[in-house]
């Protein structure tokens, strides 16, 4: 008797762990994901980078805008813009390691970036974090406090992972290109201008029109100029100037070509910085009409870029 209910047990216990294995919901998760607050991003006054090629990178919100501390540049408000996404959600996605080895996520002290960001003198967020996952679309992180490893969605690593140049706000002059009306280009006295007129057509002074090729190139340029680096120091060196006029006049001021490209200062900008070759030949070309090679027989100053043809006869213009 014994016997049979020693075999009825252990058939009832099998039973339920076939029911328990049949019935279960093979979704459940079994460990809890860390959950944060949602801090809205103007919230943030101050974000910190500590690690990659910065070492250490400090920007700080100021009635200007975000500025790099160091120099008190502008921010790149791109990169700016991806950090605060990253600290104002924070959701992880999935735990993916309880082991503690995060050498192999690159979330060791030597290889990790930690992303700090502050409210007033508050430190409200940290996350640190390593290499990306094999797709690509994911960040391994740590949050201070906890061994566990974690993804959160992304790929936050090339923002992070910037020198304090590359964070640098590249613009250096920004117009509404509707409202340029003329655009003057000055060299060793001699002057030239392109100018509006009835239905947006753009001409020279002697009242050929200008290609549309020429109009964009100096209208998509100008309106929002980038720098491909900035300069320590003032450059050298004779130079020719572009007035943009609009209600008011703005100037560009390029300097002799290198093989970096063009130095140049602009009024829009108080540091002297390098614009592209490719950039600098767009804006000088739209002055030379292929009909004006034969200002050389004039005896006319040729431009700073000497490839580029002699600079055309127009007088003084107004």
């Amino acid at each position: 008797m014994k016997k049979y209910l020693e075999y009825i047990i252990l058939g009832v216990t099998a039973l339920a762990c076939l029911l328990y294995i049949g019935f279960r919901d093979t979704s459940e998760i079994n460990y809890t994901l860390p959950s944060f607050r949602m801090i809205s991003r103007d919230d943030f006054t101050k974000m910190e980078i500590t690690g990659g090629q910065s070492s250490l990178l400090s920007i700080e919100k100021s009635d200007a805008g975000w500025m790099i501390a160091e120099g008190s540049y502008p921010a790149d408000s791109g990169k700016v813009n991806k950090l605060l996404d990253a600290v104002e959600d924070v959701v992880p996605v999935d735990l993916v390691s309880q082991a503690g080895s995060h050498g192999r996520y690159d979330l060791d002290d030597e290889k990790k970036i930690i992303l700090k960001a502050w409210n007033g003198d508050r430190l409200v967020r940290e996350i640190h974090f390593g290499k990306l996952s094999s797709s690509g679309n994911y960040n391994y992180v740590l949050f201070p406090g906890d061994k566990n490893v974690y993804t959160l969605r992304g790929n936050l690593r090339g923002t992070l992972d910037a020198s304090s140049e590359e964070y640098r706000d590249k613009t250096v002059m920004q117009l509404n290109r509707n409202d340029i009306i003329k655009i003057t280009h000055t060299e060793s006295g001699l002057t030239r201008f392109v100018s509006k007129g009835a239905g947006d057509a753009w001409t020279y002074g002697s009242g050929e029109e200008v290609s549309s090729e020429a109009v964009n190139a100096l209208l998509g340029n100008l309106s929002n100029l980038k720098a491909s680096k900035f300069l320590d120091s003032k450059p050298a060196g004779a130079a020719m100037t572009f007035t943009i006029t609009t209600s008011t006049e703005n100037t560009l001021t390029l300097y002799p070509k290198t093989d970096e490209g063009y130095p140049a200062e602009s009024s829009y900008h108080n540091h002297p910085f390098m614009i592209t070759s490719y950039t600098g030949d767009k804006l000088i070309e739209a002055f030379y009409p292929p009909e004006d090679e034969s200002a050389a027989q004039n005896g006319i100053t040729p431009p700073l870029s000497p490839a580029l043809g002699p600079l055309p006869a127009t007088g003084n213009g107004a």
